[in-house]
Parts: structure tokens; sequence; C-alpha cells
């Protein structure tokens, strides 16, 4: 880890000393402008509006968020490598404190900030603005193409959003139509006969003092010669968790995924704008053995309604409303065993399964303008939540087991933002207040079938100060809390059937998290150099966790239990820094030393959380320069970490340190006027390293895609 920490900080060093010439702009992810989803672009250029509504509720210019905040936009994106799991956990993968972790085909990625660790339960998602609760795979209806942004928000934030929100928000902005913008038809090909069509189309027009915005677009995702779970990657876990053999991928492997894209939107003269948007997806995936589809034609979609009217100069209010949704269906065979005369591979067919997930968020907000340098902001918060699954014999329709339950969530928030010194100063403090309750339940597995409802409430708070001393440099500070309550099956499920089984606990706590930060940022336009520095301390009290154990009578069947594993402590350092070389040639990079142990309780005490490397970090140049080619390199580096609150040293439950570099190198020929023609190529892993990035699903090593599109601009 030292040689690792000397290396990272010689060249942050480097990227904030040296200072290059006087033209061009700043590359590095992290640095982009970020921008309110209802704004469209002005002219005919693509760049956004100067405000951040995820960091503070309000339409705030960015230099005056006390909050840090990071962000990857469409410039960075289409920057990027094509990787080889399409979803947004890779966008954000090189931002300082954040990391990502990636499962099988059908999950969407764990996303974790500041070592809060734990999958992506410590972390809040939102897809423009909204809440996706407690199902966040519903993110997996969204591809990388309809992304226009994303926002992350460190540090506890549920005083913001809720639930969740431990380590931070990240706010996925999917894309809408503006001014200049081409309609797109373009294919991949690549690795693992991945194929990557897509199409779209968008733009702006104006009558008298109204303009109306539209984007469309259509997305496919298809390969297959992958393995998904190797045997021999099962196998080296066995004595752990001997369930995980079952679904080893024996052969190759395949997935289709189709995305459909849409969002229209009016915008007033007086300011009054009205968006509609909605992301659907539309999943199959192959489990490499016959009879086992983990997904068999999964239908998801998150869509959004949001309203926004100014009175005159006093207040304005925003009315927002969700629908999310997403039906799984599912099919499994009896699988791989292990016996004392080697491996037994019984395919026939066994259960069938469906889960199902409703979820209707609405939320009021109004900000009063309390003067010019004052905006108070009030708002409510309400959503409706239902979940339910089933298992049926596949062979004869039997029924099972069936499991339904509700979750009603209410929160009234307020919030006081004020500047002072001709706003060189900037306090925002808020409070938030949130009830959740589980009820009409149902699980003909449990023991007790109709369990009791059960509430919870909360408050939570989050403030913060930001002075510029100058035009370059500004301090920041800021402090919250954040709770997760945890999933309702943790409660009261109890499954004892199947090869992996689940024992409940009522009396299951939810979490607490308290962090504090202090940055320094500075950014020169002069030299193109920015960076900021951000030491943070907090704490996790109730920590839930969860453990997977052999069964102690039944070989290769594993029990999940959930329970209060004290607290931990947690503090760390974040650092980042880009700096323009020439006018084509721009360099970033960031590292984040973290630590994240559990320090009160019986058994763990000392262990490191789940999910929270000591270390993370990326080096990356950025060449650009349309009359010849463009490109970017990018080198990422992870400490080892652990999968379990026991901190097991199993392969792949203790993850090993690693490092990759990935690479892309693209041209823009033009045709005619409006007619361009894009090539790209990306090599990911190009070392071809061999490392865990999660869990059992090994990485797949070196991949390769190469793009043509044709863009043509209205």
């Amino acid at each position: 880890m030292l040689k690792v920490f000397r290396f990272f900080l010689v060249i942050l060093m480097f990227l904030v000393l040296f200072h290059g010439p006087a033209s061009g702009e700043n590359a590095g992810p992290g640095t982009q402008t970020a921008a309110s989803p209802g704004d469209t672009a002005q002219g005919g250029s693509h760049a956004l509006t100067e405000i951040v509504v995820t960091a503070t509720k309000t339409a705030t210019p960015e230099k005056y968020s006390p909050f840090t905040t990071y962000s990857v936009d469409r410039q960075d994106i289409e920057s990027q490598p094509d990787y080889f799991r399409e979803n947004f956990g890779q966008l954000i993968q090189s931002l300082p404190g954040v990391y990502v972790g990636q499962a099988t085909y059908k999950t969407a990625p764990w996303v974790n900030l500041r070592g809060t660790g734990d999958f992506s339960a410590r972390t809040c998602l939102l897809v423009d603005g909204v809440p996706v609760g407690s199902s966040q795979m519903l993110t997996n209806s969204i591809n990388n193409n309809d992304i226009e942004r994303v926002d992350v928000v460190m540090g506890p934030s549920s005083a913001l959003y809720g639930a969740n929100a431990s380590g931070g928000v990240v706010n996925i902005i999917t894309r809408q139509g503006v001014k200049g913008m081409e309609a797109t038809v373009s294919y991949g090909y690549g690795s693992n006969n991945t194929n990557r069509p897509h199409a779209s189309i968008g733009n702006v027009v104006s009558k008298g003092d109204n303009r109306f915005h539209y984007y469309f677009s259509y997305s496919g995702d298809y390969s297959d010669g992958y393995k998904n779970t190797p045997i021999a990657s099962t196998l080296d876990i066995y004595s752990k968790g001997p369930g995980f053999l079952t679904t080893a991928t024996a052969e190759d492997a395949d997935y289709s995924s189709t995305y459909f894209a849409g969002k229209v939107g009016w915008v007033g003269g007086t300011g009054a704008n009205l968006t509609v948007a909605y992301n659907y997806a539309n999943l199959n995936v192959n489990g490499g053995q016959p009879n086992l589809i983990p997904v068999d034609s999964g239908k998801q979609g998150v869509g959004s309604l949001r309203l926004q009217v100014p009175i005159k100069d006093i207040m304005k209010v925003t009315f927002t409303l969700g629908q999310q949704y997403w039906d799984r269906p599912a099919k499994t065979n009896y699988g791989i065993s292990k016996t004392t005369s080697g491996l037994v591979y019984n395919y026939n067919r066994r259960y069938s399964q469906e889960s199902k997930v409703t979820r209707l968020p609405v939320e009021l907000q109004s900000d009063f303008n309390l003067g010019k340098n004052n905006i108070l902001t009030a708002g409510a918060f309400y959503s409706k939540e239902k979940i339910s699954s089933d298992r049926n014999n596949w062979v004869t329709g039997a029924g099972i087991s069936e499991s339904d339950y509700k979750t009603d969530q209410t929160a009234f928030y307020l919030q006081d933002q004020t500047f002072f010194f001709d706003k060189r100063l900037s306090i925002i403090a808020g409070i938030r207040y949130d009830s959740w309750k589980y009820y009409d339940i149902y699980d003909s597995a449990s023991t007790q079938q109709h369990p009791e409802d059960f509430s919870n409430n909360t408050f939570t708070y989050r403030g913060g100060v930001k002075y510029q001393i100058n035009n370059e440099l500004a301090i920041r500070s800021s402090a919250g809390t954040a709770f997760y309550p945890g999933l309702a099956t943790w409660y009261f499920q109890n499954i004892n059937t199947g090869s992996t089984r689940r024992e409940p606990n009522p009396n299951l706590k939810p979490e607490k998290t308290w962090m504090v930060d202090l940055g320094l940022e500075g950014k020169y336009d002069s030299t193109g150099t920015s960076f900021s520095v951000t030491p943070y301390y907090g704490r996790i009290t109730d920590m839930v966790s969860g453990r997977y154990d052999p069964h102690p009578t039944l070989p290769g069947v594993q029990i999940i239990r959930y329970s209060n594993v004290g607290e931990a402590e947690i503090y760390g350092v974040e650092t980042q820094a880009s700096q323009r070389i020439t006018d084509h040639l721009s360099a970033f990079a960031n590292l984040t030393l973290n630590h994240s142990y559990i320090t009160e309780d019986p058994s763990n005490k000392g262990n490191q959380v789940t999910h929270a490397p000591n270390y993370t970090g990326s080096i990356g140049i950025k060449y650009a320069d349309p009359k010849l080619f463009s490109g970017t390199l990018t080198f990422r580096a992870s400490d080892s970490m652990f999968y379990d609150s026991e901190n097991t040293r199993l392969p792949y439950y203790h993850m090993d340190p690693y490092q990759t570099l990935d690479g892309k190198v693209w041209r823009d020929w033009k045709l005619t006027d409006r007619l361009t023609l894009r090539t790209a190529l990306t090599v990911e892993n190009i070392f071809d390293k061999e490392f865990s990035p999660e869990f059992i699903y090994a990485n797949p090593g070196r991949t390769i895609q190469g793009v043509a599109g044709l863009n043509y601009s209205f």
C-alpha cells in the first residue's frame, strides 16, 4: 500500500504544481459543471447551465454549494471506454471516494461511497432526482446511451433524500433534447460476441416564448460466449458457500437487453416548465446451464413527471410524480452438486419464480425567496411500494412459496440557504422527518405467514458552509446524518427450503450514520489547473450485516442471517487534481485513503467493513485533436477488501488488490456539413489482469469493442 500511496502522491503533486498554456479546457472527471434535469441548453452548444440540484435540492450555482459533489457529464461519458458491463457504475468508478462492484448481468452495480461499504445499501440512488428506494436494480432500466450526467454527492444525505444515503447520493440524470442535437445511428461489436446497436433523435423547437424539447432512443446489448460464475471459482469457496456451486456456469452463457427511452418537455416564457420521461428495459439472462434462466424476459421501467411553476419573484413550486416498475420471472434446475465421486450435473427443471415491484413516489417542494440572499425550501414526500414474489414447481405448476408486502414512506423536510459578503459565504442547514411502515405482509414460507405490521421513524440533519477565499480558492465543510432501515424481508422472512435459506430477525434496528468533512478546492482557469482535498470522519451505529453460514446438517445448503453488528468508525481523505498540459493534452488523478473498521462488536471488533478498501484511485490522460484523433488512457487501482463482516479469508470472500488499465481512441470524420461518421475502439483491462472485482463473479479479462456510427445534425 505504501508504494501505491507514494505513486499517487507524486502524480497529484505534479498535476497541482504544473502550469500549462492558457488555452484549452479541463478534462478530469468530477470537474464538470452540473445542471438541473429540467433545464434546456441555449444556442447551438451542448453546454448546461451552472446549477447543482442534487447537492442542495435548490437551483444553486455549483460554486456556492458547501457539499462535496463530483459529476460525470455527457462529454466525459463519450470519452470513457465502452465497458463490458453497460451500467452507470462503470461511468463513476474513477471518481474520488467511489467504489463500484459488479455482480451478475441481471443486477445493478454496487456503489459504495466514502467507505460505508455493504453493496449499495448505504448509497441512495436517484433517477432524475427521484429515489428508487429499496429496489436499486431499477437502475438497470437505463442504458448508458441515455444518461446525460451522473452526480455523486458525498456524505450522509438523508436530510435531502431519505433512506439509504449513509455514504451519499448518486443521481442519474437522463438525456433530453437540446438545440443542435443529432440523430444518431451506431453499432458496436466486441468480445464475447457482444452486439450493441443504438439509434436516437432529439432537438429543441421554439415557438414564440415557448420551447419544446424531445429525445427518443433505442439501445441493444446482446452477448453470448461469456462465463458468469465459473465452476472453478465456486469450487474455490465451496467450504464456505456450497450453495453457489448449484448455479455455476457450465457452458457459455448469454444475455439480451433491449432499452427504450423518451423524454419530452416544455419551457414557457415565464420560467414554468414541464418534463415527462420514461426509460424501459426488457432483460433476458441465460445462466450457462440447460433450464437455468436467471431472468426470463424481465420487464422494468422508471418514469417521472416534473412540473415547476415560479410565482413572480417570491417562490417556485415543484411537483414531481414517479412511476417505477419491474417484473423478473426466472427458472431454475437442480444444478451442480459435489459428491465424493466428483461433480454431479442435474439439469432437470425445478422451480419457476417471479418477483414484482411497483413503486409510486410523489413530492411537492416550494422554494421561497426571502430576499436576495436567502432561500427557504419546504417539501413533503410520499411513496407507496408493493413487492411480491412467488415460487412454483416448474413441472407441475404447484405453488411452493409466495410473499407479499407493502411499504409506505412519508417525509417532511425544511432547508434554509443564506448568503453573506456578496455571496462569498454560503450557509445551508436542513432537517427532515421520515417515517415508514411495512404492512399487509404475507409470506407462505415463513413460520408466521402473516407477521404483524411494523413501522419506524427518524429525524436526520445536514448542514454546510462554504467560503470563497478569492476567485480561485474556496474552503467548505459539511456535516450530516443518515439512516438505513434495511430490507423488510430481513425482519420477517423465514425460508426453510431450497439451497439458500433465510432466518428472520424481527429485532433488527435501523442503521444510523453521521459524518463531517472539511475541504479545500482550487480552480485556476488561466493555467487549466483544478484540485480538491477533502478529509472526512464518521461513524455507523447499529450496523447491519449479513452472514452466509453452511447448514449444520445439510451439505450444499447455506443459511442467510442479518443482525446488528455494533459500530464502525470511518475516516479518510479524498484528493483529486486535473491539469491541462497542452491545447490537446490533459491529465487527471485522484486518490482516496480510507479507514473503515468495526469498533464495537463481540465477534467482529477490529474487522474491516465489507466492500470498503483502504485505498482506491485512478490516473488518466486525455488527448483531443479533432483533426487527428482523440483518446483516453485510465489506470485504476484498489486495495483488498472483504465480502463479510467476519473477514473470511477464502477466495472471493477476501478480494486481493488489483490494478487495471483501460483505453479508448476515436475519430470523427466529417462527411458533409450535417453528416459525421464516428469510429471508436475500446480495450478494457489492456494487460489482461486476473482479479476478483466482486465476490465469486470473475472478471472476464481483456475485452475489446469497436463502434461505428453516423450523426446527422439538424
